[in-house]
């Protein structure tokens, strides 16, 4: 039987466009994409886990010696989203990856690139039938999968369907998947804007928070801070170890918000994350902050409206999480105030303005995007803890994926 799929396995890895997807902890810190290693095998197992998929390949190496190899996908998550099931790949599929290999020189290899979306990639010639090899751009280099005597057929994603009810403001995919829906931003009866549907994006740079700031803005860390930064290992961001990933980080996976009530003005709006635990963020809309709020992940959250602008002003923080991949720390004084505005019924800008004196010298401003997911797209069950293997193989620096 041969299984039509819509997306690659691609470099062991999934291959995907659209959005480059930060994974739970740095690929950088983990594998060494300079060590490119070709591996013929067949497939022992294939576990549909979080937070990444994986599948296992007895190789023959020189020697003859049979070698099981654990090779990294992305999530089940990104991958059901692009047509893989539990079943796509097959005890006895034989197989041939193109992958960098683990830096702890383990059998564990992966791919470079894990991204999010649903359009076509750019292949380098055909897809031909199994014992032909097809090879895949990505980027500037080149990554292989070959079918030698599977079952399991990888076909080149068809193009999105047009939408011929979409609104004629609707903006082309140019080619990153389906076209984000046009026309004016929707609104509640009370008159505020309806931000229901799920969203994927963020309102800062989770590799490096020192990106996408506010045209003449600057992070300027305390010393201790600095010094700080300089002594974390990628192996101890809490992110990687299944803890919530704090404010303003987010996660490659789509969140969702609820206004309620709707009939009239909501008293409560809730952030419900799809990644990392989880999680979910309450903001209070027209409260207040407790005198002495005991310090959490997310903190304690108020609401109001300015126009079309929704205004969050969180306090109350723990010092735990990191803002980003680096390593950027900070104290229990940070206060955050976020102000998410729906442009149109598709997108989304949100910026951050960080204000944390016990670790930065002044404040500054990150700035964000998110967009609206596809209709029929909801928030998926992802158990961090699931099947957390990675770290064992980690051992380095706090860095960029």
């Amino acid at each position: 039987m041969k299984v039509n799929l819509s997306v690659f396995v691609a470099g062991a890895g999934l291959l995907i466009s659209a959005l480059p997807a930060l994974a739970h902890h740095s690929f950088a810190a983990e594998y060494d994409a300079k060590n490119k290693i070709e591996l013929k095998g067949v497939v022992t197992k294939f576990e549909c886990t979080n937070p990444h998929a994986h599948f296992y390949i007895d190789v023959t190496d020189a020697a003859g010696k049979v070698v099981n190899w654990n090779m990294e996908l992305a999530s089940p998550n990104m991958m059901q989203r692009n047509g893989w099931t539990r079943h796509s790949l097959k005890v006895g599929d034989a197989v041939v990856v193109v992958a960098s290999r683990s830096k702890d020189n383990t059998a564990t290899a992966s791919g470079h690139h894990h991204a999010i979306g649903r359009t076509q990639v750019d292949v380098h010639g055909r897809s031909r039938g199994p014992g032909q090899m097809k090879r895949i751009s990505l980027g500037g280099g080149v990554a292989a999968v070959a079918l030698i005597s599977a079952s399991l057929l990888v076909a080149q994603a068809p193009p999105p369907v047009p939408d011929p009810g979409a609104a004629k403001g609707a903006a082309k995919g140019k080619g990153r998947g389906p076209a984000t829906p046009g026309g004016p931003a929707p609104h509640l009866p009370d008159g505020t804007p309806d931000f229901s549907g799920l969203w994927l994006g963020g309102g800062s740079n989770s590799g490096d928070i020192t990106k996408r700031l506010k045209p003449g803005e600057e992070v300027v860390m305390q010393p201790w801070a600095e010094a700080l930064m300089k002594t974390r290992k990628s192996q101890d961001d809490p992110e990687a170890n299944c803890m919530p990933f704090g404010v303003p980080r987010g996660a490659p996976y789509p969140w969702r918000m609820v206004q309620t009530p709707t009939h009239k003005a909501a008293t409560h709006i809730f952030i419900l994350y799809e990644g990392n635990i989880h999680s979910y963020r309450q903001i209070f809309m027209n409260g207040k902050h407790p005198d002495d709020p005991d310090p959490t992940w997310y903190g304690h959250s108020i609401g109001h409206w300015e126009g079309e602008t929704l205004i969050v002003d969180t306090v109350g923080f723990n010092d735990k999480f990191w803002f980003d991949y680096l390593g950027h720390p900070h104290t229990e004084q940070l206060h955050t105030v976020e102000r998410y505005t729906r442009t149109d019924l598709g997108n989304m800008t949100i910026e951050v303005t960080i204000n944390d004196p016990g670790a930065y010298t002044k404040p500054f401003t990150t700035r964000g995007t998110a967009r609206l997911q596809p209709p029929g797209d909801e928030i998926l069950e992802y158990i961090f803890q699931e099947n957390n293997i990675d770290l064992v193989h980690v051992n380095a620096p706090a860095q960029l994926p």
